[in-house]
């Protein structure tokens, strides 16, 4: 199989597709609720986390090299229903803190 000299690596698309799901977030955040089958975001939590999300996700896309282990804990961010992203889930605080220590943004 040949792949287009521009079709991205499997890295790139995880990683735009994380900072697609952190930007979801900060829009369902600041958008008006609606019914949905989704697990609903802690709207303001994720509010006040809003620029640390966003600059996650900016770093996300970029060129940078992040460690793997940051990446996983993105994911595991955004897809535990029960994790501090969501309604019910414990404080984003610390999340949102050890997720830019594991990308080295701290």
């Amino acid at each position: 199989m040949v792949l287009h000299p521009h079709t991205p690596s499997r890295a790139t698309r995880r990683r735009r597709m994380l900072a697609a799901g952190l930007e979801q977030a900060v829009g369902d955040a600041d958008g008006r609720p609606r019914l949905s089958c989704r697990i609903p975001v802690a709207r303001d939590r994720v509010r006040a986390h809003a620029p640390d999300l966003l600059a996650v996700a900016g770093v996300l896309r970029s060129a940078r090299q992040l460690p793997s282990d940051g990446l996983d804990v993105v994911h595991a961010l955004l897809t535990d229903g029960a994790g501090p992203l969501y309604l019910g889930g414990p404080a984003l605080d610390e999340a949102v803190e050890d997720l830019q220590r594991r990308l080295g943004l701290r």
